[in-house]
């Protein structure tokens, strides 16, 4: 029994290096992103995956068969699998990045959504102004944008700081709030109910 469990231990050492690398990855690219890990059969098959390239490469560039790796072997496919991930996110932002793309005829951002290329044109991080309109119950709220809620999974909400909310009265928009030099204020929205928005960037002339 003791020797069957060590076989059985031993088997999930072996088989392990095929998921983990994979999965640190995954979970690192969603952490800077401000997203969630789901733990579902999409998941882990995207993990084996991205382990069995990076295994591939290592075993290229190191000249080591995956069934002889040592716990150094272990550690370095580990360093790699956060690494990249980092990386990665690192050359989104740079603006070369985005020349090249146009260059060769690309003309997309390697953002998921249009909230996140929002906020990677803030270069300087000096703040967005938005102007959200609420159509169906004619309102509109001004003011800079704090918090965004990134992860699909949940309900996408914004919030707005130093706000002003209007009202829409015979065609024109009227303040009946104006908290524009209180940054303590807050409001938050959610996305359904946002039917357009205006952007204005405090880092842009």
């Amino acid at each position: 029994m003791v020797e069957t469990f060590r076989e059985v231990l031993e088997l999930l050492e072996q088989y392990f290096v095929y998921i983990y690398p994979g999965f640190i990855t995954i979970m690192i690219n969603h952490f800077t992103k401000a997203r969630g890990t789901n733990l579902n059969k999409s998941t882990l098959g995207i993990s084996i995956v991205i382990s069995y390239v990076y295994i591939i490469l290592y075993q290229y560039f190191f000249k080591i068969n995956v069934s002889k790796f040592s716990d150094k072997d272990y550690v370095l496919m580990l360093v790699i699998s956060i690494l990249i991930p980092i990386i990665w996110h690192w050359i989104k932002k740079l603006k070369l990045t985005e020349i090249i793309l146009n260059k060769i005829g690309i003309n997309t951002t390697l953002e998921d959504t249009v909230w996140d290329y929002i906020q990677y044109r803030d270069k300087e991080k000096k703040g967005i102004v938005l102007k959200v309109f609420l159509d169906d119950k004619d309102i509109m709220y001004e003011g800079s944008l704090r918090y965004r809620e990134s992860d699909p999974e949940k309900e996408q909400t914004i919030c707005l700081s130093g706000y002003r909310r209007y009202v829409k009265e015979n065609g024109r928009y009227i303040v009946k709030q104006n908290y524009n030099n209180d940054n303590s204020r807050w409001v938050m929205i959610k996305a359904q109910e946002i039917t357009r928005s205006e952007i204005k960037y405090a880092s842009e002339k």
